[in-house]
């Protein structure tokens, strides 16, 4: 019982740090794109130990698998980090690194499309966003 309650209170933990961290990139810092991709990096490597080069690496097919096993991420979780991922896309300059976190963050909205029980009409219009982008870019 006390495994289950430090595991729930580790996964609460990551879920605050990840929406601060999704606060950070959006909120009115956001012109500072070198500084939100290293605290980002930073931020990722220390609550799930990957950073963003390092995700951006994982095979799509195995992206969330790897995600899920590494932390126990919940689809919360897994959401805030979908966010900052399209955050990130959002700043990026660099067309094809920009393509990547879109791609990523796609992934990840559409897993939990499938595998979450709350509909999300920001997901939705992200991932049509995303989409859109990603046929333009075609």
């Amino acid at each position: 019982m006390e495994q289950q309650d430090f595991l729930m209170r580790q996964i609460d933990q990551l879920s605050r740090v990840l929406a601060k961290l999704l606060a950070d990139l959006v909120g009115p810092n956001k012109g500072q794109v070198s500084e939100s991709i290293e605290v980002t990096n930073q931020t990722l490597k220390t609550e799930i130990g990957l950073n963003i080069e390092e995700l951006m690496t994982i095979p799509e097919d195995k992206f969330i698998e790897t995600l899920r096993s590494n932390r126990q991420l919940s689809n919360n979780d897994l959401d805030a980090i979908a966010h900052v991922f399209y955050a990130l896309a959002e700043m990026q300059q660099d067309a094809e690194q920009k393509y990547k976190l879109q791609q990523l963050a796609l992934t990840i909205y559409d897993y939990l499309d499938v595998n979450n029980t709350t509909y999300s009409l920001d997901r939705h219009l992200k991932m049509k966003q995303i989409r859109n982008a990603i046929v333009n870019k075609q």
